[in-house]
């Protein structure tokens, strides 16, 4: 669900760089502010409703899944002290008959009540030491092990059983309502792209170039290899590059002010013509990785450019 969320996030950022670049490119009539808040509900609903309740769910599982364990595991030991410690009685048989293969929460609930029922009617093995306290006085598998600890255990689960209910409930109707935000912005995005083709229909037009470099496809590798198709320089300061890198969504672009050494010209920016300015110049070399919602590449080999002073 977060992926494809993400997706449309990604693009919708794509969108937004791209109205930058174009001033009369307004998908369904709106302008940057307009699309951006567009965005920002639908993260607010990401952030403030999904997440925490996807946080609380994730708990309440692992909780009561600790407690199935604890509850499995008590079961599994007593089970096996109670078969050895009244073998030769008469109890033997009905101990015996008590579930064993518990391979789900509802398998090890069932399990526990049938051992606990039994465990409250047995009488006493044969030897056993008189417990503690007044009657009755159950059986004590092992120390640490009463009756009443397995009662805890099974307690503990069903308390955490009735908190993982509420839980889900809370998650699927967040999940319910970033759903319907994802099919907004998909609606949104996949007009703004439909758009942006009839309003620029020249193939080797600089427009059409930015609305085609609007994603389509979600993600489902890390980006490939990226290559710096242009790096050329057409005013004092400025540098323009371009990169190809199937899968990419994102890019981070760095320039080299010494042998080896690398600093930040821009970093997730959306679209794949990145135009840098206030430069120093002369030779200049520069590199690009691409970034997706599943990863991101290496860095490309560097693309030298004469910088104009």
């Amino acid at each position: 669900m977060l992926e494809a969320f993400d997706f449309e996030v990604e693009r919708i950022n794509t969108i937004i760089a791209i109205m930058g670049e174009i001033p009369a490119f307004r998908p369904d009539d709106l302008d940057v502010a307009g699309v951006t808040s567009l965005r920002e509900a639908a993260l607010a609903v990401r952030n403030g409703e999904y997440l925490p309740a996807e946080q609380s769910r994730n708990l309440a599982d692992a909780n009561t899944s600790a407690a199935v364990k604890s509850l499995h595991d008590g079961c599994v030991s007593v089970y096996g002290t109670m078969k050895s410690r009244y073998r030769g009685t008469a109890s033997l048989e009905a101990i015996t008959r008590l579930p064993v293969d518990d391979q789900t929460a509802a398998d090890t609930d069932k399990r526990a009540r049938s051992l606990l029922a039994l465990w409250e009617s047995l009488p006493l093995p044969p030897n056993a030491p008189a417990q503690p306290g007044p009657p009755p006085h159950f059986y004590i598998p092992y120390e640490g092990m009463t009756l009443a600890v397995f009662q805890a255990l099974l307690a503990a689960k069903d308390a955490m059983v009735a908190t993982q209910g509420p839980a889900v409930a809370d998650w699927e109707i967040a999940e319910s309502q970033l759903h319907e935000q994802t099919r907004v912005l998909r609606d949104f995005t996949v007009s703004a792209g439909v758009q942006g083709r009839a309003q620029f229909p020249d193939p080797l037009s600089v427009e059409r170039e930015l609305i085609d470099s609007i994603p389509t496809d979600p993600p489902v590798s890390a980006p490939g290899s990226c290559t710096i198709t242009q790096a050329s320089s057409e005013a004092p300061g400025e540098v323009r590059l371009k990169v190809s890198c199937e899968r990419a969504t994102r890019y981070d672009w760095e320039r080299e002010t010494a042998p080896g050494v690398w600093a930040v010209v821009a970093t997730d920016a959306p679209l794949s013509i990145l135009v840098a300015t206030g430069l120093p110049p002369g030779n200049a070399k520069f590199r690009v990785k691409g970034k997706n919602s599943v990863g991101e590449s290496d860095w490309s080999e560097p693309a030298e450019v004469t910088i104009q002073g």
